[in-house]
């Protein structure tokens, strides 16, 4: 069975129709965390309803103190590696990842 990371960003309704697919065995798939760029996206109170693990990554932490865009993608993929998925689902996910995140993967 497959592990998933489902970045988000924002409501969550991607993610809720993955959390059904799943639930309901359309999706042979176990999501194994949940990460949302920012602390009030809806998608992560859908996430914990399910029972799911959780990540916040903010991005304008990495904004505000002028890392670049590889330290953030760097920082972000460290975060999802802890996870161990074997795919990556960008669920809205409104950032744009640099080679430094999709190398990893």
């Amino acid at each position: 069975m497959r592990r998933l990371a489902v970045l988000i960003s924002g409501n969550g309704s991607n993610l809720q129709a993955i959390i059904d697919a799943v639930t309901s065995g359309r999706l042979a798939a176990e999501i194994a965390v949940v990460v949302a760029s920012r602390p009030s996206a809806f998608g992560l109170k859908r996430a914990e309803q399910a029972g799911l693990p959780t990540e916040i990554f903010p991005n304008r932490d990495y904004v505000r103190r002028g890392a670049s865009r590889a330290e953030r993608d760097e920082a972000l993929a460290a975060v999802v590696a802890a996870h161990a998925p074997d795919l990556i689902v960008l669920a809205g996910w409104m950032l744009v990842l640099s080679p430094v995140f999709l190398d990893r993967f």
